[in-house]
């Protein structure tokens, strides 16, 4: 089954046309084989701009108007047998492959975009804990939101 998807990111007119497409054998009416491939892309200049005021001197080197579109190729390969009426087992590997990464400018850093954006998860991960903890101290017995 073949798709396609345009981005079109009007802050600097960055376009990506990103086609995908999936193909799909049964073997028999328990098994089949998936192929799922395509193309994709994110705006990794925006975690750069809303993590400007935590790091401004990483991000200001590698955030410009001209900072275009993170884009990855995807392979996707799954087996799924069904074992019953209630029951599946599906196996499943996966490729990614990354280009058009931000990085920095500066030769003797290893920033990139994508480390930005873990951290920030990570940090938010902790808070969340932190959040929680200090929840069942205050309220014990109450479930946190």
């Amino acid at each position: 089954m073949p798709g396609c998807i345009i981005h079109i990111f009007t802050l600097n007119g960055s376009q990506s046309l990103e086609p995908r497409v999936s193909l799909q054998w049964s073997i028999s009416r328990s098994s089949r084989w998936h192929w799922p491939t395509g193309c994709t892309a994110s705006y990794n200049c925006l975690v750069c701009i809303s993590m400007q005021p935590l790091y401004p001197m990483v991000v200001s080197s590698i955030l410009t108007k001209d900072l275009g579109l993170t884009k990855a190729h995807h392979y996707v390969l799954s087996y799924n047998h069904l074992l019953g009426s209630s029951a599946k087992v599906k196996l499943e590997t996966y490729y990614q492959s990354l280009f058009n990464v931000p990085i920095s400018t500066n030769p003797a850093s290893t920033f990139s975009a994508l480390n930005l954006f873990e951290g920030l998860c990570a940090r938010t991960a902790r808070q969340q804990r932190h959040r929680q903890k200090l929840w069942r101290r205050a309220y014990p017995g109450e479930k946190p939101d």
